[in-house]
């Protein structure tokens, strides 16, 4: 795939993919400025996620996040990291694609448990510990038409170091 040095890459996918570290280190090997959209959600909310979610609901979160998702898309050659739920709303869907090459890191159920273990800060999965599998299974089923509809690229994540998945997406887009 030959890329616009003028387009965005946008990384989607469940969160546990490695949306925002692979991003990271995608922005500084490529030398493009980056973007995690649930870091500015926060920033223009003036509160955590996790804190949206549990005051005002998932409804006003997800209508933060579109006001973001459009903001973020003005920018240019630029790596931005997307909410694992962006791709619920269409009109979001439309914006990233229009301004973005879009990726989609994928991991398994097992894997995603292991990298989100150890943070409580997510309000999807914080449901009861017996719950979680259960729930990530169901949120990947339900995102997964959304996620492949959106997605330009797409790269499994479980076995790969950050360094290695940076590599496949720089080789996968011929950056």
């Amino acid at each position: 795939m030959e890329e616009d040095s003028t387009r965005n890459i946008g990384l989607i996918g469940f969160m546990g993919t490695g949306k925002t570290t692979v991003g990271k280190a995608l922005a500084s090997s490529t030398g493009r400025q980056f973007f995690d959209t649930d870091t500015l959600v926060e920033e223009l909310a003036g509160k955590t996620i996790s804190q949206i979610f549990l005051t005002e609901g998932e409804e006003s979160f997800r209508k933060i996040e579109s006001r973001v998702v459009k903001e973020v898309c003005e920018h240019e050659a630029a790596v931005i990291s997307f909410g694992g739920g962006v791709v619920l709303s269409t009109s979001n869907i439309n914006t990233i694609r229009t301004s973005s090459i879009v990726v989609l890191l994928r991991a398994t159920v097992e894997t995603i448990l292991t990298r989100t273990a150890s943070n409580h800060f997510r309000p999807l999965l914080n449901i009861g510990e017996n719950d979680v599998e259960n729930r990530i299974r169901s949120m990947l089923l339900q995102r997964r038409t959304f996620y492949e509809t959106a997605m330009d690229y797409a790269l499994d994540t479980d076995s790969l170091s950050i360094e290695e998945a940076v590599s496949r997406i720089i080789g996968g887009l011929k950056l």
